[in-house]
């Protein structure tokens, strides 16, 4: 993880602290403004068990995958995310959640680093079984959900043979996240498409599409998500009809699975590109394949 290195690029002070956040901090949830103006180096995940206590989430040790993401803070904000969490630096079992040092892995970049989390310590809750918050929180609202598309899946066409008729479609953008292909093919050394996390703005073009339970299990084993190649997350969409962004879930690739310098096959290229030609989408946009 190279967050260090673009927090002085932006000027911050190397003397920052990293922090994880997994619940109501993230970006667009409740508690979200208490880290306005930090930066963000993207989502990560750590191995801990996440649990929904009503709420709030906490964490607890455990064999489990948990979706986050890290910021840079200086010690004020620390400061105020510990009083955000109840955590007592001087009575620690006294508090609420308690303040540790985890190793966390970059969904951006695959590398590695030591950041500050919130364990809760309190018993009870129900486990999450997909560590991630907001995509808790979506299928807690709604058994259809908008899976958002930005690569060989965003044609029409293809996702309709994969899990049927679509019923609602939203052409639209992933803020903050951008377009590259290093998600290893798995099969014959090529590379896949991917998102990540763009320290400069940028947004990906994609398409959010409504689907049913059923068509999303039978989405998932296609980005295979059972057997570690993506991460079905939630993300913030911004459809191309305006609005404020929404909440919405996509695939991400596993850090296991990243590869720099791969070669795309044509034909999975030409995927990619058609459907950037079917919604209009900017085709300069799309990074230069290493052709196989």
């Amino acid at each position: 993880m190279n967050c260090c290195r673009d927090a002085l690029e932006f000027g911050y002070m190397s003397s920052l602290s990293s922090v994880f956040v997994y619940g109501t901090l993230l970006p667009g949830l409740e508690r979200s403004s208490a880290l306005d103006g930090c930066l963000s180096c993207g989502p990560a995940i750590i191995q801990a068990d996440l649990f929904d206590f009503g709420p709030y989430p906490g964490i607890r040790t455990g064999s489990g995958s948990v979706v986050g993401e890290v910021f840079r803070v200086n010690d004020a904000v620390l400061a105020s995310l510990d009083l955000i969490e109840g955590y007592q630096s001087k009575a620690p079992k006294d508090s609420l959640f308690v303040r540790q040092q985890v190793s966390v892995r970059s969904l951006t970049d695959a590398g590695e680093s030591e950041v500050f989390t919130y364990f809760a310590q309190q018993d009870g809750g129900t486990l999450i079984p997909s560590g991630d918050y907001r995509r808790h929180r979506l299928e807690a609202e709604s058994k259809n959900q908008w899976i958002v598309s930005y690569g060989s899946n965003m044609g029409t066409k293809r996702l309709i043979r994969r899990v049927g008729e679509l019923s609602e479609i939203d052409p639209g953008e992933v803020p903050g996240y951008e377009l590259v292909f290093n998600k290893a093919a798995g099969k014959d050394n090529t590379a896949y498409a991917n998102i990540r996390h763009s320290p400069d703005g940028e947004s990906c073009p994609a398409v959010a599409y409504k689907l049913s339970p059923r068509q999303i299990d039978e989405l998932d084993p296609y980005e295979g998500v059972a057997t570690g190649h993506y991460l079905r997350v939630g993300v913030l969409f911004q459809s191309g009809n305006g609005g404020q962004p929404k909440f919405a879930q996509t695939y991400i690739a596993h850090p296991n699975k990243i590869v720099l310098g791969a070669p795309i096959r044509p034909d999975y290229f030409q995927h990619v590109l058609n459907g950037y030609q079917e919604y209009g989408f900017d085709e300069s946009l799309l990074p230069k394949p290493i052709v196989h």
